[in-house]
């Protein structure tokens, strides 16, 4: 490796080169209701510890 780290090489480390819309990040937002939606009406009980978004800023 030249320069910088391996942690500089590693995927997802870069920052994102444009901002979403709001048409886009309300999109995400209603998908992500949705399938907590459906996760909660199942007969059976899924258990998930913490729901985390991947983007940090």
């Amino acid at each position: 490796m030249q320069k910088g780290t391996k942690k500089h090489d590693s995927p997802g480390t870069e920052k994102p080169n444009r901002v979403l819309s709001w048409k886009i990040r309300l999109k995400i937002a209603i998908d992500i209701v949705e399938g907590l939606s459906y996760l909660h009406s199942l007969e059976h009980l899924i258990i998930f510890k913490d729901m985390k978004s991947l983007l940090h800023k």
